[in-house]
Order: C-alpha cells, then sequence, then structure tokens
C-alpha cells in the first residue's frame, strides 16, 4: 500500500522472503458451570504441553495433528467476572495449526466442509480438555 520504493531496500528484501506462518486455533465456549475450582492456584489458565521434546511439539503444531498438540484452556470468567452470568464461565482452548491445513481448511471445496472440519477440530480438542475439566461437552451451552 506504501510502494516498495518509499522503504529501506534491506526491509523489503527480508519481507519478500518471508513465508506464512503457523495459524492460531481457538474454541471459545460458553458453559452453564464454574469451572474455576479446576485451575490451579486461582489462576484463570490452564497450559497442556504434550510433552518434552520441543521438536515432537513443533511437529504437532507443523503437522495439523490437533489430537497430539499442545494447547491452552483459558477460563475468561476468571479474569473478568462479568464475562459470564454468576455459574457459568466463558472457556476458551487455544492451540496452533497450519493455516493452509487440510488444502486450505477445504474452504475452496465449500463452505460447509470448511465449518465441518473447524468443528470436528474444535471438538477434539473439547474432548481432551475433559481431561482437566470434566464433563465439559454437557455443559455446553454455546461453541
Amino acid at each position: 500500500m506504501v510502494g516498495k520504493e518509499h522503504l529501506p531496500k534491506d526491509y523489503v528484501e527480508k519481507v519478500e522472503k518471508m513465508t506464512i506462518g503457523l495459524s492460531c486455533f481457538q474454541v471459545y465456549m460458553g458453559v452453564d458451570k464454574d469451572y474455576s475450582e479446576y485451575f490451579p492456584g486461582h489462576t484463570h489458565e490452564i497450559m497442556i504441553n504434550t510433552g518434552y521434546d520441543q521438536e515432537r511439539s513443533f511437529a504437532n503444531f507443523t503437522q495439523g495433528k490437533p489430537e497430539d498438540a499442545s494447547f491452552a484452556i483459558v477460563n475468561y470468567s476468571m479474569a473478568d467476572k462479568t464475562a459470564a452470568p454468576e455459574g457459568k464461565n466463558v472457556i476458551v482452548i487455544t492451540s496452533i495449526l497450519p493455516y493452509d491445513w487440510k488444502d486450505d481448511w477445504h474452504i475452496n471445496e465449500s463452505y460447509r466442509k470448511y465449518t465441518d472440519l473447524k468443528n470436528e477440530t474444535g471438538m477434539i480438542f473439547v474432548r481432551r480438555a475433559e481431561k482437566y475439566l470434566p464433563d465439559l461437552q454437557s455443559h455446553l451451552e454455546s461453541i
């Protein structure tokens, strides 16, 4: 938008060599249960790392393996008491997956295939999160 001619040459060369990185995958949920007691030390987040091998962990991200990828569970209701009504929580699961995973998330095939993949992937993380937040699926009000 600015035009290359208005930027330093070394900066333009650096930007032109860049590639697109990984993207964030998030599942936003409204739940009809207060899960605050499951967050240790009254923190509002739980970080789930699937092992100590960082190369393998990174490969789980780059290869698009939601069953094995590290993820975080955040209870926004603990950070902001106004995020949900009393007795309910706003929970967010965050991980990393390739931006172009499964042929660009099937978006070029159909919007339906894209949303199906997105929902299936989200439920993989929800099921994994149940190890830390029991019966999470049964308490979903919105996702």
